[in-house]
């Protein structure tokens, strides 16, 4: 096969791709939907860092192309010229990089210290404990509201904490504050429409914080049972984004954002109920 068979073989699966990349968006392949306070400085960065190393693999790829279709054919005849080095070059493809990496350093300190700076976070309207094991996300409600030492209430509990598997309740415009631990092996708790994705050490609590811009939950009144709104869209996925085991891909759970705090208070009050109540089958 000739140099130029080559050529468009491999300049066609790289512009493939490159269009798949593009149009991805058309057809609804991107980012989900944000509904974090922060998620726009997040996704600005994402697309800067998108922009950058899209423009450099456009660039290599065409020249990858150009090199296979003019000297890919090996012919004895033809010796190789080589070279020593090209200062202007080496400066240009150093200083470059440098460049562009130093702009990123400087340009997510922002991004970076609103969302984990413990003194830029906002002080809690609402503190949740999250506790992954293979395979289930464990959330732990306090029932009177913030306790007086999150941290110490996030080690012990309280007799009334009300317990819930695989849903994290939060209300529109509440500072959630969620302590992340594991029972077992490295996790990593995921909120792609809430920008935020941490690792969970074992040992280690660690604390992270969202505040929802739009909630996605209903009360039906004549059942008393809450549910996601279909007119929102698709749920807001927990999700373990670290190998945890056989069972990883079901290690899945759901955001449920109520409009207002008197709705969730009412859901809270609600779900302890049932919780005191509950008597298991003999």
């Amino acid at each position: 096969m000739t140099n130029r068979f080559w050529a468009v073989l491999f300049g066609g699966v790289l512009l493939a791709c490159f269009l798949m990349v593009a149009l991805a968006p058309v057809f609804g392949y991107w980012l989900p939907r944000n509904v974090c306070v922060y998620g726009d400085d997040i996704d600005h960065l994402f697309y800067v860092i998108l922009w950058a190393t899209g423009f450099f693999f456009v660039l290599t790829s065409v020249l990858q192309v150009i090199a296979i279709w003019r000297w890919g054919d090996y012919d004895p005849a033809k010796r190789a010229q080589y070279s020593h080095g090209h200062l202007g070059l080496e400066l240009l493809w150093t200083i470059a990089p440098g460049v562009i990496l130093l702009y990123l350093t400087f340009a997510q300190i922002p991004a970076w210290s609103k969302v984990t700076y413990p003194s830029e976070r906002p002080t809690p309207d609402q503190v949740v404990t999250v506790v992954g094991r293979q395979w289930e996300w464990r959330l732990r409600y306090p029932a009177a509201g913030v306790p007086e030492r999150v941290r110490t209430w996030a080690d012990g509990g309280l007799i009334d904490d009300v317990y819930v598997v695989n849903e994290l309740h939060t209300w529109k415009g509440a500072n959630c504050t969620l302590l992340l631990k594991t029972d077992d092996v490295l996790h990593s708790f995921y909120l792609p429409n809430f920008r935020r994705k941490q690792d969970l050490l074992p040992g280690k609590t660690v604390t992270i914080w969202v505040q929802a811009t739009e909630a996605n939950t209903k009360h039906d009144a004549a059942t008393d049972t809450w549910s996601l709104d279909p007119a929102v869209g698709p749920a807001w996925e927990i999700a373990c984004a670290e190998l945890c085991g056989g069972r990883h891909y079901a290690m899945r759970g759901v955001v449920f954002v109520h409009p207002t705090k008197d709705d969730y208070d009412r859901w809270l009050k609600h779900t302890a109920t049932r919780q005191r109540s509950y008597k298991p089958e003999q």
